[in-house]
Order: structure tokens, then C-alpha cells, then sequence
């Protein structure tokens, strides 16, 4: 689903996305046909050289210059048969399963990530590592916002263990439910096909004292999440999701690669771990179930976390890391005082600046001369693989601390280009000077500027007045980078 979640958030850029899978994966297709992405089947073994070529045509058809690529299938072998086609590579990873010696971006969503996973990186590879890369669908992203405080007299319980068969643990969860008084509880289980038909298990619902509800293939998880007071969910990529929509929950790991993110998140505070499925103890579970019934201060606490940790901007900080690696930057010169002018003077621009009066010709010749001959101020265009010039970002430093603006050029806003540009400018202005710190000022109405400016990891520091106008100020601190 990570994949789904940035082909949706390159569709919000206006691009085009196309899924190349293999076969038996019914869900997945329904939904991408939901979200209007076209499908292919692969051939050959997955992670074959015939299939790497397959993919390999149908992007060249499409005109593709990145392709990306998620499975444990597909080793070295594969990622050098698509360079020798000339295609860029972002390689999204769990567990550092293969050599990434031919790839241009990593993507390690986990909490437990680092780059001492990958020894002897490649120079060039880019590592995006770390839960602030966690990709959300957009289902998600347009149904933020659990309540944690029960408006209604039930409680209302979310158990959602992926799709395939674990009825000893949903058996478990439900005994534990049972066996707590007090508030009554509505439990949602979404289960598998196969689940349903346990013996124990369906007695375990049906003896349940509590409402017990059992979803098949659900359409619509945020909106079960939304109803949600609490849950219980395998330690996978569900827990990204609950973090996002604000939902406190326990965990428990089913996988083997699922035991460092339930570490993880229990050691953090932002869900409550309770091991292994084959230990998962009932009177354990039915403690913490209670503990987080009764007690809605660690139910806010959690939640807050949570949504702290994951943001819902990791799809798109991944795609401003893709468009960053195509862009080029350089100084800007005394020939771009027009372009410069015309992007400055932009009916937008003027409504998003802090004096909004439109620029005099004359008044932005003399400005423009002496930004060029000052020494504290690092301007920059950020032009594409083509040299076509597509904005501008200026680091202007004043009494020791530095402000930075951006301009786009009229055409790509919208598109997400001024998180990379963003992005582009800040490692060149690393490079040309030492600032122990950037600032941002932003009208709290232009959330355009706000999203990219926090994907490019700027955080809120304080409001204040600019000019008399309300602004924002995000700051930036090198490390972040």
C-alpha cells in the first residue's frame, strides 16, 4: 500500500503513475482502479531479468524516468538491468534485503532505520530513512482526526491483524475484551475469509458479552480508524496508519520484521507492545486494554504522539527527493533581473508576499543589483535537467540569522515543486556558507509554502507580526537536512 500512497501523492503533483505487479493480488488492483492507475502484469519470475526487461519497455513507452521498486525479490541483478535502460531507481526497503550498489534513492519508512544498516554505501544513493518517510494514502490524509474521548456510552474497539489467518490471536483479543467490566464495549475485528470460519473463534465471539462486529474487506479503513477508540493491530505498516489518524493502540508483532517497529513504538511511547503472537498472553492484553479504557490522559498522550511522529507528508518528501535529484542550481545572474521580475511581481506571489503592492520596473532593477553584489545574500535558480529556469530561492542573512524566500515559476505550482527546490537550495547554501540556523516567514494562509517548507524539515517556531500581518515562522536547524 506504501507504493499506492506515493502514486496517489504523485497524482496530487499531476503526474502519472502506472503499477506493474504480479499476479493474485485482487485487493490491490480493486484499489488501484479506484484511484484511477493503470495496471500491468509482470512476466517472468519476479525479480527476474526477464521481468526487470518488461518493466523496462512498458516504461520506456510511458516515457517514465524513475521507476520504483518494492518486493524481496528483487535483487542486484534486477536494479542494474533497469540502469543499463537508463532509468532512476528508488528502491523502498525494510531490512537492507539486497546491495543497493545501482540505486538512487533508498526508503526506509521504519522506526528503527539507519544508515548503519547499509555498509559501504554508494557515494551517489540517496537515504530517506526514518518514520518521517512514512507514505499514507490518501484516504487517509482526507480523514484525519480519531477522537480519543467516547461522545457515546460504548467504547469502541479496533482489532485488525492483516489479511491472513491468525484466529488463535483475534481468539485471544476477544477472550481478553470479555473479561472487562464496566463501560461497554463495540468491538470491530476485520478479518479474512478464512478467519470467520474458526470454531473457536466464532465461539469466542459469539459468547463475548460486548457488541462484536466481524468486517470482511473492508471499503473504507479511515473510516474505521476514525470510529475508533482504540486498537489492536500487528506491528506493520497499519501502525503508521493509526499514528496518523491520532488512534492509541497495542500491537503485536506477527513477523519477523515487525518485532523492531513494536520495540520501537513501545520504547517511544507511541503504542503499547505486547510481543509475539505465539506468547501473547490474554491476561496482559486485557490489562492494557483496560488501562487505556480508563485512562484518557495516556489515550491523549499516545495519540498526540503519534500524530507527532507521522505527519502524513512522507509520500510527498519522497517525491521532492525524486524531483531534487533531477534539478540543477546555480547563482543567479545579472540576465535573469527580468525572469526575476515577472515571477516577483506574479498576482499570487504579491497576495502571498508580506507588502503586497506591485513592484516598479526601476525599483527592481536597483534591489535586484544590490542582492547580487551583497555578500550575505546567497541567491539561487533552481533550473531542470533541461537549464529551463524553474524559480528562484534567495538566504538572505541578517544580524546573524538567515531568512529564505521562494518563488516558482507560475506553471509548476501546484505540482510540489517547491519542496525539492527547497530541498536543492538548502544543500547548495550549506555548502556556500555555515548557518546555525534558516528561517521561514509564512502567511498562515498560504499552505502551499507551509507544506513544503515543513517536508523540506523546517518546524513551526512562533507567530508573530511581519509589516503588521500575521505570519508563521518555521526555523531550520542543519542537522535535519
Amino acid at each position: 500500500m506504501r507504493c499506492l500512497a506515493l502514486a496517489q501523492a504523485w497524482q496530487g503533483r499531476g503526474g502519472q503513475a502506472v503499477f506493474v505487479t504480479g499476479s493474485g493480488f485482487e485487493a490491490l488492483e480493486h484499489r488501484l482502479r479506484e484511484s484511477g492507475i493503470p495496471i500491468h502484469h509482470a512476466q517472468g519470475a519476479s525479480g527476474s531479468i526477464q521481468d526487470a526487461q518488461h518493466l523496462s519497455r512498458i516504461a520506456q513507452n510511458l516515457g517514465a524516468h524513475w521507476v520504483v521498486v518494492d518486493g524481496y525479490a528483487f535483487q542486484e541483478d534486477y536494479q542494474l538491468a533497469l540502469k543499463q535502460h537508463g532509468y532512476k531507481i528508488v528502491w523502498i526497503d525494510d531490512y537492507a534485503h539486497a546491495p543497493i550498489e545501482h540505486v538512487d534513492i533508498v526508503v526506509n519508512q521504519n522506526i528503527y532505520a539507519d544508515l548503519a544498516m547499509y555498509p559501504d554505501p554508494p557515494g551517489e544513493t540517496v537515504f530517506l530513512l526514518g518514520s518521517q518517510y512514512a507514505m499514507i494514502r490518501r484516504e487517509f490524509r482526507q480523514c484525519q482526526g480519531a477522537s480519543n474521548q467516547p461522545a457515546s456510552k460504548e467504547f469502541h474497539l479496533l482489532v485488525t491483524l492483516g489479511g491472513a489467518t491468525h484466529h488463535q490471536v483475534l481468539t485471544k483479543i476477544i477472550h481478553a475484551a470479555a473479561s472487562l467490566q464496566g463501560a461497554p464495549l463495540e468491538i470491530k475485528v476485520v478479518v479474512g475469509l478464512a478467519q470467520s470460519h474458526d470454531d473457536d473463534f466464532q465461539h469466542a465471539v459469539e459468547s463475548c458479552p460486548h457488541d462484536v462486529q466481524l468486517i470482511h474487506n473492508p471499503s473504507s479503513m479511515p473510516d474505521l480508524m476514525h470510529w475508533a477508540h482504540v486498537a489492536v493491530s500487528a506491528a506493520g505498516g497499519t501502525c503508521w496508519e493509526l499514528a496518523y489518524m491520532g488512534v492509541p493502540h497495542l500491537v503485536v508483532v506477527i513477523a519477523d520484521n515487525q518485532q523492531p517497529i513494536a520495540a520501537g513504538l513501545h520504547d517511544r511511547g507511541q503504542a503499547v507492545s505486547l510481543g509475539w503472537h505465539y506468547e501473547l498472553d490474554t491476561h496482559v492484553c486485557a490489562q492494557q486494554l483496560a488501562r487505556l479504557i480508563r485512562d484518557p490522559a495516556a489515550c491523549a498522550a499516545m495519540s498526540r504522539k503519534g500524530r507527532e511522529m507521522i505527519d502524513g507528508l512522507g509520500a510527498n518528501r519522497v517525491l521532492d527527493e525524486m524531483l531534487c535529484a533531477s534539478m540543477r542550481i546555480r547563482r543567479a545572474a545579472s540576465d535573469d533581473v527580468k525572469r526575476v521580475y515577472q515571477w516577483s511581481n506574479d498576482r499570487t506571489v504579491r497576495q502571498n508576499a508580506f507588502s503586497t503592492d506591485p513592484i516598479v520596473w526601476d525599483d527592481h532593477v536597483a534591489w535586484y543589483q544590490r542582492r547580487l553584489n551583497d555578500p550575505d545574500c546567497f541567491f539561487y535558480i533552481c533550473e531542470d535537467q533541461d537549464h529551463d529556469p524553474l524559480g528562484q530561492v534567495r538566504f538572505d542573512v541578517q544580524s546573524g540569522q538567515t531568512f529564505v524566500t521562494i518563488n516558482i515559476r507560475q506553471d509548476l505550482r501546484g505540482r510540489g515543486v517547491g519542496g525539492a527546490m527547497i530541498r536543492k537550495a538548502l544543500c547548495q547554501f550549506l555548502t556556500d556558507a555555515h548557518p546555525c540556523g534558516v528561517y521561514a516567514l509564512i502567511k498562515p494562509a498560504n499552505t502551499a509554502s507551509l507544506n513544503a517548507f515543513r517536508r523540506s524539515g523546517f518546524r513551526f517556531d512562533q507567530d508573530l507580526q511581519v509589516n503588521g500581518v500575521p505570519a508563521k515562522r518555521y526555523v531550520f536547524r542543519p542537522a535535519r537536512l
